[in-house]
């Protein structure tokens, strides 16, 4: 278990993580979300031990981090991944070999033919895209218990993205790896990611299981002849909603089958639909209540 307390991090005056407190068990894939600048890069940085927080700790299995810690069960994609010029593989590997005590050289080999890529290759001379695949399977390899995991996708096509989710789902599942992952293609993450952490200014505004959070909303889609106010009871609360023309794009927490009953007793109703939310429309309605919204 990673448990994350009161963390706080000050940069050249300006609080960059405000009191964050997390926890993270073991076979989580966590997905960390939020606007820009709102930190994800910097707590991922401070569960590393790269960077030292002003107040608060780190645990991981009831063992605090500080300065004498050794982080051989974590691994760190960042994400621009550097590798040394004109360095191949092999000898990239017989470096991180000295981290990582259960290197596993049959997983990495495997990978890299799956990949088709050979151990004499350079990364140096790679793509973007090239180098994080070649960062990732070096990642699996280490056998490390904790993968922090910052814009890996970035620069992938959809083939390679499908790929290395399927390999993140089967290490959770086998061997109850902790994934802590953040990318700003919410949509990719939402298929993967069990947990999800919404990030604003420093701050988690939001800390939750996915699937339990989705359970009392729904996102509805109506059409109705005037404009829209609202409507709110003890039984349902319009979170938030958008209206182009005629239609109504709404956000619904509570009794859905009321609220389409009072909508319908107060507008005249043409379309009426409702879908499962997604992580995205969670994102934007907690972040507009925090005042940050495109509209």
């Amino acid at each position: 278990m990673l448990t994350i307390s009161n963390l706080t991090k000050v940069i050249d005056d300006s609080i960059i993580l405000e009191d964050i407190s997390l926890t993270v068990n073991k076979g989580d894939i966590l997905a960390i979300v939020g606007s820009n600048g709102c930190g994800k890069t910097t707590l991922m940085t401070t569960v590393m031990n790269i960077v030292r927080p002003e107040k608060g700790y780190i645990e991981y299995d009831g063992v605090k981090h500080d300065k004498g810690t050794v982080l051989k069960d974590f691994y760190f994609i960042q994400d621009y991944v550097f590798f040394p010029k004109g360095r191949s593989i092999a000898s990239i590997v017989d470096y991180e070999k000295c981290f990582y005590e259960n290197f596993d050289e049959d997983l990495l080999c495997e990978l890299l033919g799956e990949f088709n890529f050979n151990i004499h290759d350079v990364p140096s001379r790679m793509s973007k895209g090239q180098k994080k695949i070649i960062a990732f399977i070096i990642c699996l390899s280490s056998r490390a218990n904790v993968l922090i995991l910052d814009e890996l996708i970035d620069g992938l096509d959809i083939v390679m993205k499908k790929r290395i989710w399927s390999y993140i789902i089967d290490r959770t599942i086998e061997d109850e790896t902790t994934v802590m992952i953040s990318s700003h293609d919410i949509r990719e993450l939402e298929n993967i990611c069990n947990k999800y952490v919404l990030m604003h200014e420093g701050r988690i505004i939001k800390n939750n299981d996915l699937e339990i959070e989705k359970e009392g909303l729904k996102r509805i889609q109506f059409s109705i002849d005037s404009d829209f106010n609202a409507l709110k009871t003890e039984s349902y609360e319009v979170k938030s909603f958008s209206q182009y023309g005629s239609v109504v794009n709404a956000i619904v927490e509570g009794d859905f089958n009321l609220f389409e009953e009072d909508l319908k007793e107060n507008y005249q109703v043409g379309l009426y639909e409702q879908f499962e939310v997604s992580l995205e429309d969670i994102m934007l309605f907690n972040l507009k209540e925090e005042g940050y919204s495109y509209e």
